[in-house]
């Protein structure tokens, strides 16, 4: 994400890789930094995770290293599973699985220019958020990760995900649209659509308790640590428990 300091710093650090031959990371001639960048990761992640195999070398099968990206960007994943292939050899035996974040938002058919549109009803907003899971339902992104996962044996699991309500406009509505029992629903299917597309371990953002009526977002799973029939804990709940 070229919105973290982070990234930078990779592709830097991937830059002296490239001209010194470490880790191979262009292998091919590559020059691109965001290329090299991505497969600094796909490096790393082979190295920290044969580290802790190590380790653990009572029972190395404990370690798990997960490869994360972007869900809009399975191209520079798939980058970096041919990097780990012409290098190291096959992907399974470095890494676990691959993680995405498959939020929902408030996007109006997928236009990212009108998120947060100013004047959204709680109604819209629940109406909106619906509509995303159907995009998620019919994308015909979805089955390229999980193909891909599945032709390197791989697990596709979600790093983090949940409906997304970020933004500055429509605060209050945001608020009632999650606190509304319409909300538990929502979750429920929206989770149902990732596991009965291929998906596997999803991580809830976040299931801790944060007050919302701000413009962060109303990310947590309750806007208050005692309770613990908030919409979306019950939806969440139903659906780890196979309902």
């Amino acid at each position: 994400n070229d919105g973290f300091w982070q990234t930078h710093v990779n592709r830097a650090l991937a830059k002296a890789d490239a001209s010194t031959g470490r880790g191979n990371i262009a292998f091919d001639g590559e020059t691109d930094l965001v290329s090299l960048g991505d497969r600094r990761v796909a490096s790393r992640i082979s190295q920290i995770g044969k580290i802790f195999k190590s380790a653990f070398s009572d029972n190395p099968s404990r370690v798990l290293p997960v490869l994360a990206y972007q869900y809009a960007n399975p191209d520079r994943t798939r980058n970096q599973l041919d990097y780990i292939a012409h290098t190291r050899g096959l992907a399974r035996k470095m890494i676990f699985a691959l993680a995405v974040a498959p939020y929902v938002n408030l996007g109006f058919a997928g236009d990212w220019s009108s998120l947060d549109a100013p004047g959204l009803t709680k109604d819209q907003v629940l109406e909106l958020l619906n509509d995303d899971v159907t995009r998620l339902e019919a994308s015909t992104q979805f089955p390229i990760w999980v193909d891909m996962a599945s032709r390197n044996r791989l697990t596709l699991t979600a790093y983090e995900g949940g409906p997304d309500t970020f933004g500055p406009n429509n605060v209050d509505a945001k608020t009632q649209a999650t606190l509304d029992t319409r909300m538990q629903g929502l979750v429920e299917r929206y989770l149902h659509v990732w596991y009965a597309r291929g998906g596997a371990q999803f991580n809830w953002f976040t299931l801790g308790a944060d007050p919302y009526g701000h413009p962060f977002g109303t990310w947590s799973i309750s806007n208050d640590i005692s309770r613990v029939d908030s919409p979306k804990s019950l939806g969440y709940i139903n659906v780890r428990n196979g309902y």
